[in-house]
Formats: structure tokens, sequence, C-alpha cells
């Protein structure tokens, strides 16, 4: 939610956006995922490291416990060392960490698609 993040001018966010909380609290609105959350999602799943200094661990816990209010399933794998991005090269440590719980999160989502459709 860009609405916790830190209000100081000229930090990337604010730059981004135009401007602080205070000065455009609309425009942050707007751009938080928090505000879209609703019933009939699909299965998500957030990726979060615990030392990631652009996105705050709290944004994806909130987010997160957003989305377990509706019917939406939401997994939330949490990464202790990690910062931002430490999973954006395919070939990188963080990326071969995480994969497996990815493709278990995929397997899972799409065996039940699957299995939905040959019911129908």
């Amino acid at each position: 939610d860009l609405r916790l993040w830190i209000s100081i001018p000229n930090t990337e966010v604010t730059e981004f956006i135009g401007g602080t909380t205070t000065e455009i609290g609309g425009d942050y609105d707007a751009a938080s995922p928090t505000e879209y959350v609703r019933d009939g999602l699909p299965p998500t799943m957030l990726i979060t490291g615990y030392r990631d200094d652009l996105v705050a661990p709290a944004h994806v816990e909130l987010l997160a416990n957003k989305l377990a209010s509706t019917d939406t399933p939401v997994v939330t794998l949490r990464v202790p060392w990690a910062r931002h991005g430490f999973d954006a090269f395919l070939s990188g440590l963080g990326s071969q960490i995480i994969q497996y719980d990815i493709d278990r999160f995929l397997a899972w989502r799409l065996y039940n698609v699957n299995h939905r459709a040959q019911d129908d």
C-alpha cells in the first residue's frame, strides 16, 4: 500500500507518483494494489524479501491479509535475507531458491483449473 510509504519529498516513489501523500493522496490511493482487492480474483502468490528497502514486508503482509479476507486464494513466500529484485536473474541464487515454490504454486493452480474444466 503506497499510502504506508514515508512521505519524504524527492524519493523514488514521490518522484514517480508526482508528490507526497499529503499533496496528492488520491493518486496514492489509485496506485495502491490494496484498493483493488475484491472477491473473484485469481489465486495470487506474493513473494517478499525481509530486507527489501523498496517494498517493505509490512506492505506485502497488508496485501496478503486483505486478499485472505476475500475468496481469493493467496500464498505468501517470505525470504529472510532477500532484498528487492533478489530474483531478477533467472540463473541467480535468489531465483533458484524460490523456483520450486513457484512451480508448486503454478502446478496447484493449473491442476485445479484443469480438473474443474473436466467436471463441467
